[in-house]
């Protein structure tokens, strides 16, 4: 007989304290990831850089007739 009608098998108690744990470090993970790159994700999600557009808060240099004079 290749295969038994019951497996007699368990899962153990701390089982449960495993899954939370792991739980609560990928949240933990996530929450540090947004933290880090939170300027990108507002451009890509905010600015439509996921488009490809070209973002418009991007500063442009100056022309010379721009400059304001000093004084």
């Amino acid at each position: 007989m290749a295969f038994r009608d019951q497996a007699h098998a368990y899962l153990d108690f701390s089982i449960g304290g495993f899954l939370l744990q792991a739980l609560l470090a990928a949240v933990a993970g996530a929450a540090v990831f947004v933290r880090n790159y939170w300027e990108r994700l507002k451009a890509i999600i905010f600015e439509g850089r996921l488009l490809g557009k070209p973002a418009s808060s991007e500063k442009q240099p100056l022309s010379s007739d721009q400059v304001e004079p000093k004084g």
